[in-house]
């Protein structure tokens, strides 16, 4: 990792987390009628940092219809940071915060609600896995933060025309509050994003662009340090049982110039009818 990098990162969590130890909800849901099971892998690229080639960010997602209203979400995600180069001590690889939440929104409806928190079940002492999430994953950071309870809600308007032109945007909040007598302030970040891209009956491809404000940040922090931001393009397979993507991610950030464009594959697993 450059010196720049690692700078950036330490800043970033003293000024945000002041006494924390050092260190998915899906960002665009989209409600269906059956249950699924969704797994995901991302591997990232920081410089410096020679990663092994399973390393990356791994969640497991399960989503169950309580109604044709809203649906229960828990993501369990887990870390593997194993290198040549350890950005910190402690273990290589380590299960992150869980999250439960809910989102609500009518399968088809443009607008679409979601609300859950983030458990504490994160190991107290971060090490690699967390500072790895902190690095490549900021649009879901609350699940890497050691010793920390969070609550994330959000809506998002995201639309599909008769064309197949499909467009929206996002915006919420999530607040987060240290546990386990680790010190530290509670903090409030807000989150905003857009997509635009085309979707047919058998294949999606969408582009976004995605983004987090530390609201309760002080000092002489400008704007533009109190920003997070991440481009991104998914590609999807439709129509199938499992309908297989893939994903690329591109931070924006000079902060964050020694991270890279991450890769990742996933899947969703429809089991209802």
């Amino acid at each position: 990792m450059s010196q720049s990098t690692r700078i950036a990162c330490v800043a970033i969590l003293a000024t945000a987390f002041p006494r924390s130890p050092a260190a998915a909800q899906d960002l665009w849901p989209e409600p269906r009628r059956e249950p699924t099971v969704d797994f995901e892998w991302v591997r990232p690229r920081v410089d410096g940092a020679d990663l092994t080639a399973l390393a990356g960010f791994w969640r497991l997602t399960a989503a169950i219809p309580v109604d044709d209203k809203a649906r229960v979400v828990v993501v369990l995600p887990y870390t593997v940071a194993e290198s040549d180069a350890a950005f910190a001590q402690g273990e290589t690889s380590a299960i992150g915060n869980i999250y439960v939440g809910a989102e609500i929104g009518s399968p088809g409806s443009p607008l679409t609600g979601h609300l859950g928190a983030y458990l504490p079940t994160a190991a107290e002492a971060g090490g690699d896995p967390a500072v790895l999430g902190f690095l490549g994953d900021f649009d879901r950071l609350e699940a890497y933060l050691p010793n920390s309870l969070a609550m994330r809600g959000g809506l998002q308007y995201r639309q599909r025309d008769p064309g197949g032109i499909v467009y929206g945007f996002r915006f919420g909040g999530s607040g987060i509050a240290p546990t386990g007598g680790g010190g530290g302030s509670a903090e409030l970040l807000l989150d905003y994003g857009l997509i635009f891209g085309v979707e047919q009956e058998r294949l999606r491809i969408t582009g976004t662009l995605d983004g987090r404000l530390f609201a309760t940040v002080g000092g002489q922090a400008n704007l533009g340090d109190r920003t997070v931001n991440q481009a991104g393009v998914e590609l999807v397979l439709l129509g199938w049982r499992v309908e297989p993507r893939v994903v690329v991610r591109v931070p924006m950030d000079e902060q964050l110039d020694g991270v890279g464009p991450m890769f990742g594959l996933g899947a969703t697993l429809r089991l209802g009818r």
